[in-house]
C-alpha cells in the first residue's frame, strides 16, 4: 500500500513542479492568478497534510496522498495512534503535493492546446 501511495505522490509532483515552473514563467502576465495559485496551494497543502481524514468505524487515517498518521479505536473506547517515524516526512510529502496541485489545470489545458509537454 504505502509503494502505491508514494508512487501516486511523485507522478503527482514531478507534473506539480512542470506546472509550477509554467506558472512561475507566466508569472509577469497574470500576477493575480499566479498569487491566487499559490494562496489555493497553501490551504490545500495544510488540508493534505493535517486536515484530511478517512475513517471507518474503528480506524483514523491522517493524510493524502500518503498516509501520516493512523489512530484505531481500543476496546476500552480511546483512539491509540499508530504515528512513527515517516509521519513528519508524509505530511511534508502531502503538503508539497496540495501546494503544487492547483496549478496543474492551467498546465493540462496548455499541455492540450499545443501538444507539447510542458507547454507555454
Amino acid at each position: 500500500m504505502l509503494l502505491a501511495e508514494l508512487a501516486i505522490a511523485v507522478l503527482l509532483l514531478v507534473s506539480g513542479v512542470l506546472a509550477f515552473r509554467r506558472s512561475m514563467r507566466k508569472r509577469l502576465h497574470s500576477r493575480t492568478m499566479f498569487w491566487t495559485l499559490v494562496g489555493l496551494g497553501i490551504i490545500v497543502g495544510g488540508y493534505l497534510s493535517v486536515g484530511l481524514i478517512w475513517q471507518t468505524k474503528t480506524m483514523r487515517f491522517f493524510g493524502a496522498p500518503v498516509t501520516a498518521a493512523v489512530f484505531q479505536l481500543s476496546e476500552n473506547g480511546y483512539w491509540e495512534d499508530y504515528v512513527g517515524p515517516l509521519t513528519v516526512p508524509a505530511a511534508v510529502i502531502n503538503f508539497a503535493v496540495g501546494f503544487l496541485l492547483p496549478h496543474l489545470p492551467s498546465w493540462i489545458r496548455a499541455h492540450l492546446r499545443t501538444g507539447e509537454p510542458g507547454a507555454t
